[in-house]
């Protein structure tokens, strides 16, 4: 599904390959999150980065393949792009102010036969001292899959509603969570929801369970949502970080410069 919608928006005619759900592929290439390889047909690897550097890789396609005159531009490509549909309003639920610094949890949904896909996906983050056992805030955040085409309902039903249990040294406030109420009868925004845990160490888990209401007009349903996940408290190495909106401009134009973050200024924040 994530191939098909970006080849849908994308106007991408290439072919593509697909990593597992356990990102074998990522984990054996190095792991980097925007690495690049030239790789001849007999496998042999004849260029990598580990960031994505579209000058050096048409320096190195020339050296293997010969130069091209005149060489390919972005327009002569004749890629339609297409924006991602929208189910519904976005910009309607403010988002909650993030700490400072905040590390992504391992988060693994309980998954049983016959259960409705997972139309909200859930990501907890915690500041850095939950991993030394320390008191700590998680920041949890369940945000729609645009790829269902699916959107909150809120003006006929409860808001979303969230229990977290924890070990029984576990200090968790509040612990019963409740999204908000708002005005507009549909929108897509993330439900947020940031909470204080103590006596918490390092390996133990949480149990994360949800109730929620979702909609597919195109489809024409309306229906409840049950699921639970289970929180490891130790670092998801794959999860990312999150970039604040304000930084996004910047980023694409270090990333088509082949320059990565790391690489950069940091940013003020």
């Amino acid at each position: 599904m994530h191939v098909a919608e970006a080849k849908r928006t994308l106007g991408s005619r290439i072919p593509w390959l697909c990593d597992t759900m356990d990102q074998a592929m990522k984990n054996a290439f190095g792991r980097a999150p925007n690495s690049e390889w030239l790789i001849d047909p007999d496998g042999v690897v004849l260029a990598r980065h580990d960031w994505s550097d579209p000058a050096a890789l048409r320096d190195e396609l020339a050296r293997v393949l010969g130069p091209v005159d005149p060489p390919t531009r972005v327009e002569d490509l004749n890629m339609p792009t297409r924006p991602p549909p929208e189910a519904a309003p976005s910009g309607v639920v403010a988002r909650l102010q993030r700490p400072e610094r905040m590390t992504p949890l391992q988060v693994q949904p309980k998954a049983t036969d016959g259960a409705e896909p997972l139309y909200a996906k859930l990501r907890v983050e915690c500041t850095p001292e939950l991993l030394e056992g320390k008191p700590s805030r998680l920041l949890m955040t369940f945000g729609l899959d645009p790829l269902y085409h699916v959107h909150w309902n809120n003006l006929t039903t409860e808001p979303i509603s969230v229990r977290v249990e924890g070990p029984d040294s576990a200090k968790i406030e509040p612990s019963i969570l409740r999204g908000p109420d708002v005005d507009v009868e549909t929108d897509v925004d993330p439900r947020e929801f940031l909470i204080e845990v103590s006596g918490i160490d390092k390996g133990d888990t949480l149990s994360v369970r949800v109730h929620y209401f979702v909609c597919n007009d195109e489809q024409g349903w309306c229906k409840p949502i049950d699921q639970a996940y289970t929180v490891t408290i130790d670092e998801d190495p794959d999860a990312g970080r999150v970039i604040p909106k304000e930084m996004i401009p910047r980023l694409m134009e270090m990333m088509e410069k082949g320059v990565a973050p790391r690489d950069a200024d940091p940013p003020d924040r």
